[in-house]
């Protein structure tokens, strides 16, 4: 991994831990009296660190204490109750993929949509992710959608003064099925196919 103050804003972002997996092993107690701490995702050094610490040929051969959240925005949205640590280091990845802004947000607005009852369903949404459409700017949408009605940009220009953009928007968005979130409004769009380069699995 390059030092931090070598990386971007944006590379800053995606190389946030998402997660802290609590590991141990009978090698690892014989060390230590606390459970070894590996933040999610981790790359190819941290991981080979952390599986000669625990003494392990791969990491999922560890014990899963426990796991916590450290993402702030996706604290409220993944359970953790009994995480599994292969769905935790893949979901991470997945996570920190989509750490432009579009990408977050889209997410965020199918967790707090759909709401995953455990981490398995988090994991599948995320895989899925592909299938869903989000829709922040509600003013622009309301304009284009007049547009596509009366099919006149003058008659759009014309009324732009005289309509509440946001309130039509908001109107044409909910029924064009758009579901709202407090992170945009979202709906399952559907392509036939997704694109197979960046959709991962968990687990």
């Amino acid at each position: 991994r390059r030092g931090m103050e070598s990386l971007s804003p944006k590379e800053r972002e995606w190389w946030k831990p998402i997660f802290r997996a609590y590991l141990e092993t009978p090698a690892w107690q014989s060390k230590s009296s606390k459970p070894y701490a590996l933040d999610l995702p981790a790359n190819t050094e941290q991981m080979c660190a952390a599986q000669n610490e625990l003494e392990i040929p791969d990491l999922e051969e560890a014990e899963l204490l426990r796991a916590e959240c450290l993402s702030q925005p996706f604290m409220p949205y993944i359970p953790l109750q009994e995480p599994d640590f292969a769905q935790l280091r893949d979901l991470s990845v997945i996570l920190s993929a989509s750490m432009d802004d579009y990408g977050k947000a889209l997410v965020l607005a199918v967790y707090d949509m759909k709401r995953p009852q455990d981490l398995t369903q988090a994991c599948e949404l995320s895989q899925e992710i592909w299938r869903y459409e989000l829709v922040t700017d509600v003013e622009g949408y309301g304009r284009n959608a007049l547009y596509e009605l009366c099919e006149d940009q003058e008659i759009v220009d014309t009324v732009d003064g005289f309509v509440d953009w946001d309130s039509f928007g908001r109107h044409m968005l909910e029924a064009d099925g758009l579901v709202f979130t407090e992170h945009g409004y979202v709906r399952l769009s559907d392509p036939e196919q997704p694109d197979m380069e960046q959709t991962m699995s968990c687990g």
